[in-house]
């Protein structure tokens, strides 16, 4: 599940759910010897007391910082910083309320405006859950909806408590058992029944007030006329501003990060049993699944549905941290996950440097916590828990991690070397430097670890085969070719999300279809992803991931409605090369024209630079092969 209080609203991570009948057979680890679920209450209630402490200690650090930055400037500066402190202060607040308009025209939402029409939805179940929770909690009925898609996702919006909107996609109860559907129900009605889209919004606006205000006491050092005192004061507020403003933003995402926890917490004691969310994390994040049993009748209906419906099988992404919000899944046997399987699968999360490195940006913990949390509570409430919450895993991945980092800024090399021959005068080996040796560098990077090629002797894999490899990365790249049926968009509702969603069988995975730059995939959203969804694709690509799986495409070659065979080909990786190789060849023309002089040999070298980039990029377009 992944907020984005920012405009006030929490998602649920797309994941394939898995029917009662996929229940995972783990064996769960004994209580201990001797000891009765009952003893273990104190020590599990600690560890609650515990994370709420850690909580509402972040918040008040986040306040601290704010107010540490304020006086600074109160006393460093006699100044109406407080117009354009107003000034955001408005916008936030304009945000804030506007923030449910906006996503019920981005996202495509069916309406559950009567209740006839929400049981039917929902299932009585999980109405009456939703109905029992809004007269314990004093608050308002939510607005439910559903998004016809059968990528599962949850998401909560709205301005307060009082006026919150609640929407599942048909996935959801496409591969969830009723139990799990509810538990899912149940994380997002915690969002509502906590107020976190007034308490992370307030929490999210405090690093966007320091920003404005570290820029706006720029913008005064910029125009002080060199008065000394007064650039020393606008220093220091500067420094101050920026480094709260720095502090803040992870805070803040540490602040979110707990209030999943909360959620979650509220989910398992409502509904009684941590186990159930806890099964249905297992599924989303890491898609131990398989679909629901269904009589023939019910799955001619959702496909009669489905077909119906122009808006249907529509995915979505997080706009703000990238791949936030897509996961992949994984579909496995009937008889469903064994221990060692999600002993596998948690590994990523426990092990890789990656994965922590990337929590300090993301609104959720780990997937790998979150269970482990609800395991104690499932001790608390005399379960047996799901996992083994004192497990530790085998030490980090350091070795992987430090050779990805090697590979990825090996290019410093030359621009040290460039910085090196600027402060000793060698103009022309800075050139070169700044040119042929990084161009060489980062072209070696780009082919030999981030996109390597090969693909021409490689089998089909498995989506589930990828999905446990413990090293994988953001930035190795790993060739690999899969196939199966396009089933959606990555982020589902969204009318431009340009991403896709494969099913082989095995599992779903997340396909970045990413065309050089931001403004084309919008383009590609609107006009060329739906076309694909529903149709049969064989992908070759490189499986990444960060922190979700995903295989960004190079190829795919997909039947149209015609049953013509077509092929779609993603030009960033040879439009870096081309970018590189020009940049490489640039410095050694750069050698040869210094001879004309330095106005004719800056105009024939950037003319020469241009037709070499246009020509690699022509010979990139039609030679794209392994």
């Amino acid at each position: 599940m992944v907020d984005g209080f920012g405009i006030g609203f929490s998602i649920m991570d797309p994941k394939d759910f898995g029917s009662s009948q996929a229940t995972l057979p783990i064996v769960p680890s004994p209580l201990g010897s001797g000891q009765e679920p009952g003893s273990l209450k104190g020590r599990v209630s600690g560890y609650r007391d515990q994370m709420m402490f850690k909580m509402y200690m972040a918040v008040a650090a986040l306040c601290g910082i704010f107010f540490a930055a304020m006086m600074g400037i109160l006393y460093f500066l006699a100044a109406p910083w407080w117009i354009a402190l107003l000034l955001t202060l408005g916008l936030i607040t304009l945000q804030w309320w506007g923030s449910p308009w906006i996503i019920r025209r981005l996202f495509k939402i069916r309406w559950l405006d009567t209740e006839a029409d929400a049981r039917a939805t929902y299932g009585d179940d999980i109405y009456n859950y939703v109905g029992e929770q809004v007269g314990l909690n004093q608050v308002q009925f939510p607005r439910l909806g559903i998004v016809d898609d059968d990528n599962p996702n949850a998401f909560t919006f709205g301005r307060t408590k009082n006026s919150a909107h609640l929407v599942i996609t048909r996935g959801i109860l496409k591969y969830c058992d009723r139990e799990e559907a509810k538990s899912v129900v149940a994380h997002e009605m915690g969002h509502i029944v906590h107020n976190d889209f007034v308490v992370m919004t307030l929490v999210a606006a405090i690093p966007l007030v320091l920003y404005v205000i570290w820029r706006g006491f720029i913008d005064s050092m910029r125009y002080s006329h060199g008065s000394k005192k007064g650039s020393e004061y606008v220093l220091i507020v500067i420094a101050i501003s920026y480094v709260a403003w720095l502090l803040s933003q992870f805070i803040a995402l540490c602040v979110s990060r707990f209030r999943e926890y909360y959620a979650d917490d509220f989910a398992a004691r409502s509904t009684g049993d941590a186990n159930k969310l806890s099964s249905a994390l297992v599924k989303i994040a890491y898609g131990m699944t398989k679909e629901g049993d269904k009589s023939k009748e019910e799955v001619l209906k959702d496909k009669r549905i489905a077909k119906d419906r122009s808006n249907n099988a529509m995915m979505f992404q997080d706009m703000g941290t990238s791949r936030a919000f897509a996961i992949s899944g994984l579909s496995l046997s009937p008889s469903g996950a064994t221990e060692i399987d999600l002993q596998n699968a948690r590994e990523w999360d426990e092990r890789n440097v990656w994965a922590r490195l990337f929590e300090l940006q993301m609104t959720h913990p780990l997937t790998s916590k979150r269970i482990r949390a609800l395991s104690r509570t499932a001790q608390e409430q005399g379960k047996a828990p799901l996992v083994d919450p004192e497990y530790r895993f085998g030490p980090m991945l350091w070795s992987d991690f430090g050779t990805d980092v090697a590979a990825k800024y090996m290019a410093g090399l030359g621009i040290l070397m460039t910085v090196f021959f600027v402060y000793t005068m060698q103009w022309a080996l800075a050139v070169v430097s700044a040119t042929t040796v990084v161009g060489v560098l980062v072209a070696i990077y780009l082919a030999l670890w981030a996109y390597p090629m090969g693909f021409k002797h490689l089998q089909v894999s498995r989506i589930k085969d990828q999905i446990m490899d413990p090293r994988a990365g953001p930035v190795h790249g790993k060739p690999v070719k899969i196939q199966g049926t396009i089933v959606g968009r990555g982020v589902p509702g969204l009318f431009f999300s340009e991403d896709l969603k494969l099913d082989d069988g095995s599992g779903i995975m997340l396909l970045d279809y990413h065309q050089v730059s931001k403004a084309l995939d919008f383009f590609i959203g609107i006009f060329k992803t739906q076309e694909k969804v529903g149709k049969k694709a064989l992908i070759e690509g490189w499986y990444r991931r960060a922190p979700v799986p995903y295989v960004e495409i190079l190829r795919m070659n997909w039947v149209d409605d015609k049953g013509d065979n077509r092929v779609d080909t993603c030009y960033t990786y040879p439009f870096m090369m081309a970018m590189v190789a020009g940049l490489a060849i640039l410095g050694g023309l750069f050698l040869g024209v210094m001879a004309l002089g330095v106005l004719p040999g800056i105009l024939l070298g950037t003319a020469l630079g241009i037709a070499v980039l246009c020509g690699i990029a022509w010979t990139f377009r039609y030679a794209l092969v392994d």
